[in-house]
């Protein structure tokens, strides 16, 4: 562990980025996307969901589209974040959302994911109550989609996704592969997909998952911890098990429901991470790691 605080101002942290030196943050209840400094203060704000009807500034859960995957990535000559909605409740939360980033312009598009996230389930063997997307990450031309329910990996061309929001492709026409994930457990619970990062430059996805005691993947239960990980995509298999260890202070088991990832620093045997946490209610929180892979 390297330094726990908390993220003024940003309520149930989903979602971090970090592109061109800045930090960018999502809340699943809240309608902006948060831009930070490398200090993590909150330089800007943008509204991304309407402002209307919100109860103590946050968007209710009957309403909210849950915006829980994020990633970022290069489109052409923009800087594009990509956020999607986790699909846990169709047909409210299959939406997403694309903000370019270019010359200081934040354009922002929304998308209809119905018919691909209906394939995505087919495909994935997923029904309504176990589809729920946490977290999304690209690695070359590949997006991979990360599902708490079964903890399945769904993953895709890129470019095939970008031609399907463009209206220039059926969803249907998209090949996914699937890869089952099979994550450690505490107290016989298995952890569940929460965050995910991209390491370009060592081919790696670094991952959290965390653990509730809950009997579904859309309401809250207690946090019993979470653990921090690296996925090899040259690896999966069917029931891949990935490296991962849990997150501990002090020699005891953080019990923090760690909700995303954001690479700030790697190399071939360690990784400088930053992580968010959803309290359900209270101050998010970030925690700055340093993780030994090996």
């Amino acid at each position: 562990m390297i330094d726990r605080s908390y993220l003024t101002g940003i309520p149930s942290a989903s979602g971090i980025e970090l592109l061109n030196d800045h930090y960018y943050v999502i809340g699943d209840n809240s309608p902006f996307l948060f831009e930070l400094g490398l200090n993590l203060q909150i330089e800007q704000r943008y509204q991304i969901a309407s402002v209307d009807s919100l109860e103590n500034d946050v968007i209710p859960k009957s309403r909210k589209k849950d915006l829980e995957a994020m990633c970022g990535f290069i489109d052409k000559v923009d800087t594009v974040i990509l956020l999607l909605g986790s699909g846990s409740k169709s047909p409210i939360r299959d939406h997403a959302k694309l903000i370019r980033l270019k010359n200081g312009v934040h354009e922002i598009k929304e998308y209809d994911l119905f018919s691909f996230y209906l394939h995505a389930k087919e495909e994935a063997k997923l029904n309504d109550e176990t589809f729920n997307l946490e977290a999304a990450a690209v690695l070359d031309d590949r997006l991979y989609l990360f599902n708490r329910g079964d903890n399945k990996i769904i993953e895709c061309s890129l470019a095939k996704f970008m031609k399907y929001l463009n209206g220039e492709k059926d969803a249907n026409d998209i090949k996914l592969k699937v890869t089952k994930a099979d994550l450690p457990s505490i107290k016989g619970i298995e952890a569940g997909f929460s965050g995910a990062a991209t390491d370009q430059e060592n081919g790696r996805i670094l991952f959290t998952a965390s653990v509730e005691n809950t009997d579904n993947w859309i309401d809250d239960g207690q946090v019993l911890g979470s653990f921090i990980g690296v996925i090899e995509p040259e690896a999966m298999s069917d029931h891949y098990k990935p490296l991962s260890a849990e997150i501990t202070e002090n020699g005891k088991v953080l019990p923090v429901k760690v909700e995303s990832i954001a690479i700030s620093s790697a190399d071939a045997g360690s990784a400088r991470c930053i992580l968010v946490t959803d309290s359900d209610g209270g101050e998010s929180e970030v925690i700055r790691i340093k993780l030994s892979i090996h």
